[in-house]
């Protein structure tokens, strides 16, 4: 299995192509799929860190 993945925000040209390379069993994720926000400084992915 390989996994692609996709950095672009748009799902154009670098998407299709890693559409048309994967193979069965492989797996492509586009970030332009996903809620992806910025940093707010606000910590708390820190103060929820597990010991």
């Amino acid at each position: 299995m390989i996994l692609y993945i996709s950095g672009s925000n748009r799902k154009k040209n670098c998407y299709k192509i890693l559409e048309d390379l994967k193979c069965e069993n492989d797996k492509l994720i586009a970030l332009a799929d996903k809620n992806i926000q910025y940093c707010l400084g606000c910590n708390t992915c820190v103060n929820n860190l597990e010991e």
